[in-house]
């Protein structure tokens, strides 16, 4: 959906510019930056453990940070998609959640029951995707 309307903004403002692009260029570029980031869900998978969590850095470096390490986390969009960057008590490690995983309530779900609500990762999802009461 996002790579669609990257690839009609990108054929609008060739339009309004004067710039001849045709619209199969758009649709190439819309498809392509779907299949990549479909692609990086695939090849960069994150795990929630018993003791922390193991995801990738921006770099693509995966690194394993324990809960009661966790100092920091804030929300951060790169090209309109949302991540959580957590980073540990030192500062040096740094991971980068992507809140559109295939199975983003599973793994909410998970991170809950490994974490506990008093975690700072625990209580930004909480915000991000409020708890839904049953009834």
């Amino acid at each position: 959906m996002f790579s669609s309307l990257i690839g009609l903004f990108t054929y609008f403002l060739a339009f309004i510019s004067g710039v001849e692009a045709p619209l199969g260029t758009s649709i190439v570029m819309a498809l392509g930056l779907g299949g990549l980031f479909g692609l990086a869900v695939i090849l960069f998978p994150v795990f929630v453990r018993v003791d922390g969590i193991r995801c990738y850095s921006f770099l693509g470096i995966y690194q394993t940070i324990l809960w009661s390490d966790i100092a920091q986390v804030r929300r951060q969009s790169v090209t309109g998609l949302l991540y959580m960057v957590v980073k540990n008590i030192s500062g040096w490690k740094e991971i980068w959640i992507p809140l559109y995983l295939s199975d983003m309530p599973k793994f909410i779900q998970a991170v809950r029951a490994a974490a506990g609500e008093d975690n700072l990762l625990v209580q930004e999802l909480n915000r991000v995707f409020p708890v839904q009461e049953a009834g």
